[in-house]
């Protein structure tokens, strides 16, 4: 069970916007090297995104591509 929950929005396609969320997240980091591998969550974290994940920044597949791959590993 968690007991702590991380929250994330508006990245709008920023990628870098979300590296930066991750360096400093407890819940959240990379499998691998920064932004070229997939995220995993902490033991005792939730993730919740709030929206906007696709708007202005060239980075909104990526994005979204790992946020799908984290839904689904943790599904």
């Amino acid at each position: 069970m968690s007991s702590k929950c991380a929250y994330c929005a508006d990245v709008e396609g920023n990628l870098e916007f979300f590296k930066r969320y991750v360096r400093i997240s407890d819940a959240i980091s990379w499998e691998g090297a920064e932004g070229t591998s997939d995220l995993k969550l902490s033991d005792g974290y939730d993730f919740v995104f709030g929206g906007d994940s696709v708007d202005k920044g060239p980075g909104d597949i990526r994005f979204v591509s790992l946020m799908v791959k984290l839904k689904d590993r943790l599904s």
